[in-house]
């Protein structure tokens, strides 16, 4: 198990982005590995209860008695759901651009905080009396010329920071 981390479809075990869950096994499989698992291992025995999946808002599981009185009508409603390829295939495709989009968001606040701080650093910089030194040293040293210089560095930062 890990704790908050991200699965992505496709990718067995955890991931570096995607839909991020509290305690997900950290590699996919296994014994007693996952909820549909511990579900088929209650079932395997259990010939009075039927089970249904239908594969749509991240899998909907229902488990009756067959003997039940609405075992019929929960059969009809549910059964043409039930493992239902065309609906796998749309939750399928929902999923993996979900997580695309999560892990998009996340590389977003990630490239959003650093571009901050590098701007930060961009600010106090140019204020620095020790920058205005070095670009004098580079002035003399380039004759006449200084390699970088204080409106160099304020054309990096965006206009509100200038």
């Amino acid at each position: 198990m890990a704790q908050g981390a991200y699965l992505f479809p496709g990718v067995e075990g955890t991931n570096d982005g995607g839909l991020i869950y509290q305690w997900p096994a950290k590699q996919e499989g296994g014994p007693a590995n996952g909820v549909l698992t511990a579900i088929e291992d209650f079932l395997a025995d259990r010939e009075d209860l039927r089970f249904a999946i239908v594969p749509a808002f991240f899998g909907l599981g229902v488990i009756w008695d067959r003997s039940a009185p609405y075992a019929d009508k929960l059969e009809e409603i549910l059964g043409p759901w039930d493992r239902n390829p065309v609906l796998a295939r749309l939750e399928a495709n929902r999923v993996l651009h979900l997580s695309a989009w999560q892990r998009e968001q996340a590389r977003f606040a990630w490239c959003n905080e650093h571009s901050q701080r590098t701007d930060a650093f961009l600010r106090k910089l140019v204020q620095s009396g020790t920058f205005a030194l070095a670009v004098a040293l580079s002035r003399l040293r380039q004759r006449g010329e200084p390699a970088f210089s204080k409106q160099e560095v304020r054309g990096l930062l965006p206009e509100s920071g200038r």
